[in-house]
């Protein structure tokens, strides 16, 4: 009897250690991958074929082996980039690739056919096939670069700003002098939405502010943010938790160069027509 009440009190310390860590696990997506197929120029798969990853700015180096079946999976990687790619592989073929810019949570496709420094080009064939179903597909979603943040036109250069250059979000309901407003997705309350920067939340949870983020004003500087993520539906089992937009905001690695940059904004009433953009009388 005694050893039966200890194993039910055992298993019911363990659910509940599960239950309290399972939000932390679904909030760390900040990262991304590369994967592909290496193959030779008569199009057969190379196994065995030794793939370095170099991310540019930092020049941090990941190293990955082909499978049996040609395939190289890179994971964990800093969002962003960009990347270059090399592969060596027998008898002095290799190939690269540069300029490869990674997505948040998603594996960015990238074959390499390995040759050797005399080429000989007898036939070139362009073949197009249809697969039943897309293994890369994420769901309905969209991720901004820093470059497309930073050439959006903003009035406030708020977060709430850059989402809604995605064309599944709407913004309603701006008020108050700071003008908060509210991100609505699919048609749901904005407190539906989950709101995630570096695999953290940062949800409103007591519905203190209007926004459903914790903080008035924006949560960290648009400068810092490498990609945005807004996506409805995701396929990935890792995002839960919401039943409008999945948020997710990734700051930047940095490089190994120091630079910044400084900015002002000056709005002036009267090349309003005398109208002011904050307070009660903002109409």
């Amino acid at each position: 009897m005694q050893k039966s009440f200890i194993k039910s009190l055992l298993l019911a310390m363990a659910t509940a250690l599960a239950l309290t860590l399972a939000p932390l696990a679904l909030a760390q997506l900040v990262t991304s991958g590369l994967t592909g197929t290496t193959r030779s120029a008569d199009g057969k798969a190379l196994a065995g074929v030794t793939v370095t990853a170099v991310h540019t700015p930092t020049n941090a180096t990941f190293t990955a082996v082909t499978n049996a079946n040609g395939r190289y999976n890179f994971r964990g990687l800093p969002v962003g980039g960009p990347y270059s790619l090399r592969a060596t592989g027998d008898g002095g073929t290799e190939a690269s690739a540069s300029d490869i810019i990674t997505e948040l949570g998603t594996d960015v496709d990238v074959p390499l056919t390995l040759k050797s420094e005399v080429l000989q080009l007898e036939k070139f064939t362009a073949i197009g096939t249809r697969n039943d179903l897309d293994s890369s597909a994420n769901g309905a979603g969209t991720t901004l670069s820093s470059e497309r943040m930073a050439g959006k036109p903003s009035s406030e250069r708020s977060l709430a700003d850059m989402i809604s250059a995605s064309p599944l979000v709407t913004l309603r309901s701006t008020f108050g002098d700071r003008e908060e407003s509210q991100i609505t997705a699919l048609g749901q309350n904005n407190r539906f939405n989950s709101v995630t920067i570096d695999g953290a939340r940062i949800n409103d949870q007591f519905g203190l502010n209007g926004t459903g983020l914790a903080s008035f004003f924006n949560p960290l500087s648009l400068d810092t943010i490498e990609q945005l993520s807004v996506q409805v539906s995701p396929y990935d089992v890792r995002l839960a938790g919401f039943t409008g937009a999945s948020i997710n905001a990734v700051t930047k690695s940095g490089t190994n160069h120091f630079h910044g940059s400084a900015y002002y904004y000056y709005r002036s009433e009267k090349i309003f027509n005398g109208f002011k953009l904050q307070g009660p009388n903002a109409r």
